[in-house]
């Protein structure tokens, strides 16, 4: 599969691709179309709270909030698993689900960089995504 991702103009850098992905989210009866920002330095499959809330997560007040570091600021999740369809093949994968909107919706490694390889064509502006199997 490949794509394209988006392309945006950066007045001090020039010219800035972004490598995005279309993919489905699924959990349970709740399906979601969405586009993630395909990050090679983030650990976990980060979920904005809207798009948790597409997906009929439910807050346990109760559970533990974990954190990581996202652009030298640390942000706060719940961890869950979802289904993570890119094209053809689809697999089980556990995402961190924000307690804001206050991130765009990132493609971490765990589960995902094991299940597809990522070519990233940066003079091109293509990302090249291939399922391991």
């Amino acid at each position: 599969m490949e794509f394209s991702g988006a392309v945006w103009f950066d007045a001090q850098l020039g010219e800035l691709w972004f490598p995005y992905v279309d993919a489905t989210l699924r959990n349970g009866e709740y399906v979601t179309p969405c586009r993630l920002l395909v990050d090679s330095g983030t650990h976990i499959t980060l979920l904005p709270l809207h798009l948790g809330l597409a997906l009929g997560l439910r807050k346990d007040s109760d559970e533990p909030i974990s954190g990581t570091a996202v652009g030298g600021a640390n942000v706060l999740f719940r961890l869950r698993r979802v289904r993570l369809r890119i094209g053809n093949h689809e697999i089980a994968a556990r995402v961190g689900w924000l307690l804001d909107d206050s991130t765009e919706a990132l493609l971490g490694r765990l589960d995902v960089f094991d299940a597809f390889h990522f070519d990233f064509r940066q003079s091109e502006r293509t990302l090249i995504v291939t399922p391991t199997r």
